[in-house]
C-alpha cells in the first residue's frame, strides 16, 4: 500500500486494551485512499479509507478535518480483541461504530474532540473485530443501528483522495465517454 502517507509520531495512544502506542501533537495527517465501501443498501455506500497496518491505525484520523457524508475510516482487526479508541489530536467530533463477526455491536455517537491529555478512550465491552470511524452524526443520519449488517468489501481499484468522483452505488453502471 505505497499510496498510502504517513506521518512522524509520539505521545500515548491506546488503540486496544493490550496495545498502547506514542503518538506526537505535531503528526502530520494521514490520507489514505479509498479501498473499501460498507454499502448500506443497494444505493447508498460509505466510502472507506483502510487502516490496516499499525502506523495507520495509531495515525487514525488524527489532525483530519470533518469527513464528509459517506466517507469513512475502517480499523480491521484479526483477531478480535477489546477495542479502546480515542480521541487525542483529533479536530472533529466523530461517530464510532464498533464491529464483531459481520454485526455492529456498538455505536459511540458524536465522539468529541479531547485537546488536552489525559483523554477518555471509547469502545465496547465486549471484543470487537474492526470498528468504522464516521463524521458525527452520520450513524444516525444513516439509520445505523446494534444489530445492523456489516459486509465491508474492497474495491477493485482503490480511489487516491484528491480523485474528483461522486459517489454511486456499486451496481450502477460507471458513466463512459461515447
Amino acid at each position: 500500500m505505497n499510496a498510502k502517507r504517513l506521518g512522524r509520531s509520539c505521545g500515548l495512544v491506546v488503540l486496544t486494551s493490550i496495545a498502547s502506542i506514542e503518538v506526537c501533537a505535531g503528526t502530520p495527517p494521514q490520507h489514505l485512499p479509498l479501498e473499501a465501501q460498507w454499502c448500506l443498501s443497494s444505493d447508498r455506500c460509505v466510502l472507506l479509507e483502510v487502516a490496516d497496518e499499525r502506523e495507520e491505525q495509531r495515525l487514525g484520523l488524527m489532525q483530519r478535518p470533518a469527513l464528509s457524508e459517506l466517507r469513512g475510516m475502517w480499523f480491521p482487526f484479526q483477531p478480535a480483541r477489546p477495542l479502546r479508541f480515542w480521541m487525542h489530536n483529533t479536530l472533529a467530533p466523530l461517530d464510532m461504530v464498533f464491529v464483531h463477526q459481520g454485526r455492529v455491536m456498538a455505536i459511540e455517537a458524536a465522539v468529541p474532540i479531547c485537546p488536552h491529555l489525559p483523554c477518555p478512550s471509547y469502545g465496547p465491552n465486549s471484543p470487537a473485530d474492526g470498528g468504522v470511524e464516521l463524521k458525527a452524526g452520520e450513524a444516525k443520519r444513516l439509520a445505523i443501528q446494534v444489530g445492523d449488517a456489516v459486509e465491508i468489501q474492497r474495491l477493485a481499484t482503490p480511489l487516491i483522495q484528491s480523485q474528483q468522483f461522486e459517489p454511486r452505488s456499486p451496481f450502477e453502471p460507471s458513466k463512459s465517454s461515447p
